[in-house]
């Protein structure tokens, strides 16, 4: 009697049965054949469903992908609305550019403010554009109306000793103002670095106008290595640079030094 089709160890079973029982094989053989049938037809079975189940899979795999690709896509557009939503603004004063670090320099110009001698005049800096837009105006001068000159540096003879900066005393400063996609923007005066998890802008040294002058003013953050104007340089004053020094007192020293020209660091996080 052929066996074949069955488990082994039913195959077994029925050999020590058919030999204790001394039983005819051929009156097995419909018994072996209805087994042999169900098994081939649960094999089927199984089958059939296993490549169902894997059928299944396949199309929840392919479901899970396009929408892992939809996740992407609105992340990715999240980020871009981030960027360009976001971010802070600075202006790196002494310089046409901004730094390559994720930013973009959204205009270069010319730092301007109130003459140095005037009383009641504006305090702050500015960095005007090189290109102005004009509305309604009037040309004649108007002594009761606010006035813009153009800036200077006021080294006082500090370029070259100690390691400063070039030649640029009297010279006329630039500016740039700059964007960056990180949304916080510091200036942090006596420091060249930044604290842990910001990010270097630039640095440079602290610049106000001078105690002797009657102008108010404001402390920038001059850049370490600053760019003049091309074909300027003549004395005419204006809106005036110079190095910050500390002053001992109610000042702490240390750890500040008396006469010590004090550092600066833009950062951004």
């Amino acid at each position: 009697m052929a066996l074949r089709g069955l488990p082994r160890k039913i195959m077994i079973l029925l050999r020590v049965f058919v030999q204790a029982r001394q039983v005819d094989t051929d009156s097995l053989r419909p018994l072996v054949a209805s087994m042999v049938s169900a098994r081939r037809e649960s094999m089927f079975d199984y089958e059939e469903k296993l490549l169902t189940k894997v059928v299944k899979l396949e199309f929840e795999i392919s479901d899970l992908k396009k929408k892992v690709g939809e996740v992407d896509a609105i992340r990715k557009e999240f980020t871009q609305m981030q960027s360009n939503h976001g971010g802070g603004t600075y202006v790196r004063w002494g310089r046409t550019s901004c730094p390559g670090n994720g930013t973009e320099t959204v205009y270069k110009g010319y730092v301007c403010g109130s003459y140095y001698t005037h009383k009641g005049a504006a305090a702050n800096f500015l960095c005007l554009p090189e290109t102005p837009e004009w509305g309604h105006y009037n040309d004649k001068t108007v002594n009761d109306s606010a006035f813009v000159y153009g800036g200077e540096y006021q080294l006082n003879n500090r370029e070259s000793d100690h390691g400063f900066f070039g030649n640029i005393h009297q010279q006329d400063p630039h500016c740039a103002v700059c964007r960056t996609s990180r949304k916080s923007v510091l200036m942090i005066p006596a420091k060249l670095k930044c604290f842990d998890g910001w990010t270097m802008e630039y640095n440079g040294y602290l610049v106000a106008g001078s105690t002797l002058h009657d102008a108010s003013t404001e402390y920038i953050c001059l850049d370490g290595k600053p760019e003049v104007v091309p074909g300027k340089g003549e004395n005419q004053n204006g809106k005036l640079m110079f190095l910050t020094e500390a002053r001992c007192g109610s000042l702490q020293c240390p750890p500040y030094i008396n006469g010590r020209e004090l550092t600066c660091a833009v950062c951004s996080r």
